[in-house]
C-alpha cells in the first residue's frame, strides 16, 4: 500500500473512467456486472495515466501497471489510507432524506471562511466515498463526507473507511425499506454512524425535536445539541418565493432566507448553522451562504415558469419525503397540482405505502397525477393514473396545466423531470 500510495501522491488525481481520462491520472480499472476494467487498461495508458491498478492476469508489460486481486478493494485501502493522513476533521452525513442538500449548505457555510473539501453530487456508495476521500488534499480545514446505503452493515464500512469525527443524521424514514428489511432495519442501519461516533468518542450534531434520533444518540458522550430550546432554533418560518426565517443562535434572533422549497427544509439550514457556528462562522457570512445557495439536480428547486410555480424535487422520492412534500404542497390550497411517480425500492411494504399516498390525497382533496406500475396497483379511482411519463407527457400536451403549483416527486427511474418543459 505505501508503493501503491506514492505513485498516487505523484499522479494528477484519480481515475476510473478512460472516458474521463486526462494527462497525470491515477487509473483504477474496476469492473462491474456489464463491463470488465481491465478491457480499458491499455486505453488509460495511451491516456496518460500515471499508474494503472488492475486485476490480476493482464497481458501487458508496462512498469505503470499494478496488478491487485481485487482493484475495488484497493481503492477502498488507498482511501482509507490517505484518510489516516488527514490532520483535518471529518464530518459524516446520512439519513434517509436531505443528506445531499444539509451536505451542500454546511459546505458553503463553511467555505465563507474555511478551506473546506465535500463529497461532490451524489458520490455516496462503497466507490462514490473513497473517491471522495482520495480528492481531498492534505491542507484542507475540514471534510465533509455524504454516505448513502440500502443495506444494513454499508454504513459502518463507509465509516471504517472515512472515519468521521463529527457526524449527522438527517432523520430516520421510509427509505430502501427492501434493502433494509423493513423500517427497524432503516434505523438500524443509519444509527451504524453514531454507533461509530459512540465508540471513537466523537461529535454528533442532534435536532432534539426529532425525538428517534435522540434515542438513537444515547451513547454517544459528546452532543451537540439543536432545534426546540436550544440554538440555533427556528423561532419563526416563511414560505413565499423563498424560505423566510427567524432563527435563535447563541448570539440573539436573525433573519435567514433560503431559495429551497418546502418547510421540510428547515432542519437542513438549522444543521448548517450549528455547524456553522462549532466552527465559529461569523453570523454575516451563514447568513449570504445560506441566502445564496440554489438547490441543483432537480432537489426541492422553485421553478417558475410562463404558465406554472413548479416544485421540482423529482430526483429520488420514498414515504417520508413524499410526505413531507404533499404537507408542504396542501398550504397552497387549490392552485396546488401533486404529479407523482413511483417510489422504488420498497418490497414488500410498496403496495401499503403507496396507498397511503393515495389516501392522504383523497383525505385532503388534493389534484393529483399519479405515474407508474406501483400507483396502479392501488384503489386510486378518481385520480388520474398513468403507466409510464411518456403517457402523462402525452396527456398534458393536449391540455397543459396554468395557473398552478405543480410538485414533481418521484424515484430516479420515473424522470419525473421529462414533463418539465410542458409546464
Amino acid at each position: 500500500m505505501e508503493e501503491i500510495y506514492r505513485r498516487f501522491n505523484k499522479s494528477t488525481g484519480i481515475c476510473t473512467d478512460t472516458r474521463k481520462m486526462a494527462l497525470g491520472k491515477f487509473f483504477v480499472a474496476l469492473s462491474g456486472e456489464n463491463f470488465d476494467g481491465n478491457q480499458f487498461v491499455e486505453a488509460a495508458l495511451e491516456l496518460g495515466a500515471s499508474a494503472v491498478v488492475c486485476k490480476k492476469g493482464i497481458d501487458l508489460k508496462d512498469n505503470k501497471i499494478i496488478q491487485v486481486d481485487d482493484p475495488l478493494v484497493t481503492l477502498q485501502e488507498l482511501a482509507r489510507h490517505h484518510r489516516q493522513q488527514f490532520e483535518f476533521p471529518i464530518i459524516g452525513i446520512t439519513g434517509s432524506n436531505g443528506k445531499t442538500t444539509s451536505k451542500e449548505l454546511i459546505r458553503d457555510v463553511l467555505s465563507t471562511e474555511l478551506k473546506v473539501g465535500a463529497t461532490i453530487g451524489n458520490l455516496n456508495n462503497h466507490i462514490g466515498v473513497p473517491l471522495t476521500l482520495l480528492s481531498f488534499p492534505l491542507d484542507l480545514d475540514v471534510g465533509i463526507v455524504e454516505m448513502g446505503a440500502n443495506h444494513q452493515n454499508e454504513i459502518a464500512f463507509l465509516c471504517s473507511i472515512s472515519m468521521p469525527d463529527l457526524a449527522y443524521i438527517t432523520n430516520i424514514g421510509k427509505a430502501h425499506l427492501e434493502g433494509f428489511g423493513g423500517p427497524q432495519g432503516v434505523r438500524q442501519g443509519k444509527k451504524e454512524l453514531f454507533d461509530y461516533i459512540a465508540d471513537k468518542g466523537g461529535r454528533a450534531f442532534v435536532p432534539t425535536t426529532d425525538t428517534v434520533l435522540v434515542e438513537c444518540a444515547e451513547d454517544i458522550e459528546h452532543l451537540i445539541r439543536f432545534g426546540k430550546l436550544l440554538p440555533p432554533r427556528i423561532i419563526q418560518v416563511a414560505q413565499q418565493k423563498e424560505l423566510l426565517l427567524e432563527i435563535e443562535t447563541s448570539t440573539g434572533v436573525h433573519p435567514f432566507k433560503c431559495k429551497l422549497e418546502g418547510e421540510y427544509n428547515k432542519n437542513n439550514i438549522l444543521i448548517a448553522i450549528a455547524i456553522g457556528m462549532h466552527f465559529n462562522i461569523e453570523l454575516e457570512n451563514m447568513q449570504a451562504a445560506i441566502a445564496n445557495y440554489t438547490p441543483e439536480n432537480n432537489r426541492s428547486q422553485w421553478l417558475v415558469t410562463s404558465r406554472n410555480k413548479v416544485i421540482m424535487d423529482a430526483y429520488n422520492a420514498n414515504p417520508s419525503s413524499m410526505a413531507h412534500a404533499l404537507e408542504n404542497l396542501r398550504n397552497y390550497g387549490s392552485e396546488g397540482l401533486a404529479i407523482l411517480g413511483d417510489m422504488f425500492e420498497m418490497g414488500e411494504h410498496s403496495l401499503r405505502e403507496h396507498q397511503v399516498l393515495v389516501n392522504y390525497l383523497r383525505e385532503h382533496e388534493m389534484d393529483a397525477i399519479l405515474i407508474g406500475e406501483h400507483f396502479a396497483a392501488t384503489h386510486h379511482k378518481g385520480i388520474p393514473h398513468f403507466k409510464s411519463t411518456q403517457e402523462a407527457y402525452e396527456h398534458l400536451e393536449l391540455s397543459p396545466p396554468s395557473g398552478r403549483i405543480i410538485l414533481l416527486k418521484g424515484s430516479r427511474g420515473i424522470a419525473l423531470e421529462g414533463l418539465k418543459d410542458l409546464l
